[in-house]
């Protein structure tokens, strides 16, 4: 039988959304599975820090509060707190079925399965979900195969890994700064190099809401410097373009990020910033090329 799972549900900015997507893990999830809350908003609503505090008293959650914000350490933070064998990565803002926790479950059977990533419906309208029971209305794939097969990438919002794994190849690399952009297949490549296998199950499948403010947005309201939006995808053009042979498709998703995104293209004043963003981003992503930084790192990056 697989080992139980730790669902780890890094957020950020988040409030009502949050709480409508632990409500739907806390229902579905198995009886022995626990749930991480890797919380790295600093000052919450009331009524969201008295819903978590109500959850930590029942037993329901693990609540753990981290700053600065950075996506990949939190994903670091909840592998180093997990009680389980299986971590399941999720959203903050997703729907979930009842049936996404088996299907993760059931493939670590394989003893050769180290990771599983599943199908992720993005919805076009986030205030407008579609309902469990028909996933594809109003929304679009995040990929388009429709059948179990071997995977050369995960799925940063709906993915699971075994722990042990995941410890040994160093985590998360948390030189993927801001939007982390990448760091998802960053830990992918790392997983295939070191000689492990990634499954991609469609039945494991969410919706994403994809709230437009908190989370690692990139737009307007983003809190992040303007040289991140850019720089993590560089890093990982950097260090796995070459091998993987898409240096150019990475470097167009990070143009189209950074200095070529619509608030930016339309507006002359900003051309200068998000360009020269863009050469610090090249910069810092030729530094941090290799990896280097261990899961238990505690460098500072800049």
């Amino acid at each position: 039988m697989p080992d139980i799972l730790s669902i780890a549900i890094p957020t950020f900015g988040r409030e009502g959304v949050l709480l409508d997507t632990l409500d739907q893990v806390l229902a579905a999830k198995p009886a022995d599975a626990e749930v991480l809350v890797v919380d790295q908003t600093a000052d919450h609503e009331v009524a969201t820090l008295q819903r978590l505090q109500t959850w930590v008293d029942a037993g329901d959650i693990r609540w753990i509060q981290q700053q600065p914000p950075s996506l990949t350490s939190a994903r670091n933070r909840a592998l180093r707190e997990a009680r389980g064998g299986i971590v399941l990565f999720l959203d903050d803002d997703v729907r979930v079925p009842p049936s996404l926790f088996a299907e993760h479950l059931r493939l670590y059977r394989d003893s050769s399965v180290a990771a599983v990533t599943g199908q992720v419906w993005n919805c076009r309208d986030p205030e407008n979900p579609p309902f469990i029971e028909n996933p594809t209305q109003g929304t679009y794939p995040h990929s388009h195969v429709a059948e179990q097969v071997d995977a050369r990438n995960i799925s940063g919002g709906n993915h699971s890994v075994r722990r042990s794994v995941a410890l040994a190849i160093g985590g998360y690399d948390p030189a993927f700064r801001g939007s982390a952009l990448g760091e998802d297949m960053d830990f992918s490549q790392r997983l295939l190099l070191a000689g492990h296998r990634i499954i991609y199950n469609p039945d494991a499948w969410i919706i994403h809401l994809g709230i437009r403010s908190g989370g690692c947005a990139v737009g307007a309201g983003s809190p992040w410097p303007e040289w991140q939006h850019a720089g993590s995808l560089l890093l990982y053009a950097f260090r796995h373009g070459r091998r993987q042979k898409n240096t150019s498709h990475i470097v167009w998703m990070a143009l189209r990020n950074g200095p070529l995104r619509r608030e930016v293209a339309t507006n002359p004043i900003k051309w200068p910033g998000a360009w020269c963003g863009f050469l610090r981003g090249v910069a810092y992503g030729w530094r941090h090329r290799r990896f280097q930084h261990g899961i238990e790192s505690g460098a500072a990056y800049g």
